[in-house]
């Protein structure tokens, strides 16, 4: 096909000018990070321009790079690849039953080694006995961070305030469960084993979302980030871009 060129919200990737791009000339024979098998077939389409025939992977390639990155190194790529976590727990939707079973539940996730923990609140939320529990025993850690917002925002106002502080590859803002340690091990595997193709992954009630994703978030549309997430789990599992553990 010729390729045309891409709306700003096309979930596709084009390998011509990536560094790990093989050509045979003009044109791509392979990939150096052996992508291109771990997308299905008809995923991963020929397209030509006035310089190259290449391929175009209808999704997000984890593994894309352009030259300003530098050398074709698959060890660096790796180490780029692998998974962080940003987990945004917003206390006032919790109710007390809820609130103690995350703080049992966090006691585990805290501690795993790549995820960063963000609890926001508007400053008059109830229970606040537990929060403080919470925030006396994990304050001063690095990876635990406060965040208290204006009362008078509405519901996508804060959403998006609370997304700017994503730091991790996936980040989530579901209610932490026991399966949310499960899903942040089982991500990390399949990425450096299997080289996980997927924007979003869940197990059980516990859903994660690529925060590279987040480009295609709009606070302006006046939705919340569910509907946002619900919007894009749809259109992942179109996709085959949604992973069920």
């Amino acid at each position: 096909m010729t390729l045309q060129p891409q709306g700003k919200q096309s979930l596709e990737t084009i390998c011509k000018d990536c560094v790990f791009a093989v050509y045979d000339g003009d044109n791509q024979s392979g990939c150096k990070a052996k992508r291109l098998e771990s997308f299905a077939a008809d995923k991963v389409t020929e397209a030509t321009d006035n310089e190259k025939e290449f391929y175009v992977i209808k999704g997000v390639c984890p593994s894309y790079r352009p030259p300003s990155w530098g050398e074709a190194n698959l060890e660096k790529m790796r180490e780029e690849l692998r998974p962080s976590f940003t987990l945004i727990l917003d206390v006032d939707e919790y109710t007390r039953p809820q609130l103690l079973e995350l703080q049992t539940s966090l006691r585990s996730v805290f501690y795993y080694e790549s995820v960063d923990v963000i609890l926001a609140h508007r400053g008059t939320y109830d229970n606040k006995d537990i929060v403080s529990q919470m925030v006396h025993e994990w304050m001063g850690k690095k990876k635990f961070r406060v965040i208290q917002y204006h009362d008078d925002l509405t519901k996508p106002e804060i959403d998006a305030e609370l997304l700017r502080y994503v730091k991790g590859k996936f980040f989530s803002m579901s209610p932490v469960t026991p399966w949310t340690e499960d899903l942040m091990r089982a991500i990390e595997y399949d990425f450096s084993v299997n080289y996980g193709v997927f924007v979003v992954a869940s197990k059980s009630d516990s859903v994660m979302v690529m925060s590279s994703a987040l480009k295609f978030y709009r606070m302006s549309d006046g939705k919340t980030y569910q509907d946002f997430e619900d919007s894009l789990l749809d259109g992942a599992k179109t996709a085959n871009l949604y992973k069920k553990f």
